[in-house]
């Protein structure tokens, strides 16, 4: 009985380290087992879809870590930020941007008029040699100069007319403003739906932020 034993134990001692040896379990047919490449790289499932994820695509599907709306009137930003409030999400969740916008004035002669009169206008104006004039006849009016502020273009005017200039006078091109963008920074996926959702339906667009 012991040494029916003694060789049993023998036996499973050969098995388990033939088993261990690639070589002597593969001449024996024995199942093989090894953590050695290229086996472990075998028994991989689907390895061609694993990929890495940069922190736009963990944050989910068409966002980024910072989104901010287009250029707003300060109103429109003023209505969104209510909306996004009234929904629940508290004003640190984002960012008022502002940028003043300069005006755009310039002193004119004559205004909707055929174009017959604006061109005897514009040769009033060459005779009178005024100084730093750059006369240009320019949607139904001869404009002299364009300025960056009302005073600039009232202190010109005054310059000319002491020069013999008459009935010219300051028209605005384009006023000032202030443009607002909201802006929401480190942003994922939770807190990415819930601005999405507190942002009305005919409400601005969020994009990711300028670089």
């Amino acid at each position: 009985m012991l040494r029916a034993l003694i060789v049993l134990l023998l036996l499973a001692n050969l098995a388990f380290w033939a088993w261990h040896h690639e070589d002597v379990a593969q001449a024996l047919g024995l199942p093989r087992h090894s953590d050695r490449e290229p086996e472990r790289l075998a028994r991989q499932i689907n390895p061609q879809g694993v990929r890495l994820l940069t922190t736009t695509t963990a944050s989910g599907p068409g966002v980024a870590p910072c989104m901010e709306t287009p250029a707003l009137t300060a109103e429109a930003a003023a209505a969104l930020g209510r909306a996004l409030r009234q929904a629940g999400l508290a004003a640190e969740r984002w960012t008022e941007l502002r940028r003043e916008t300069g005006g755009r004035w310039a002193v004119v002669f004559g205004r909707d008029e055929p174009a017959a009169r604006l061109e005897r206008r514009l040769a009033q104006v060459q005779e009178l040699k005024l100084d730093g004039a750059e006369p240009a006849i320019v949607e139904g009016s001869l404009r002299l100069g364009s300025f960056t502020s009302t005073e600039a273009a009232e202190r010109q005017l005054q310059g000319w007319q002491q020069q013999g200039l008459r009935g010219a006078q300051v028209l605005t091109l384009e006023a000032p403003r202030t443009e607002v963008r909201l802006r929401a920074d480190g942003l994922d996926a939770a807190r990415w739906a819930a601005l999405k959702t507190a942002t009305p339906a005919d409400g601005p667009a969020w994009a990711a932020c300028a670089p």
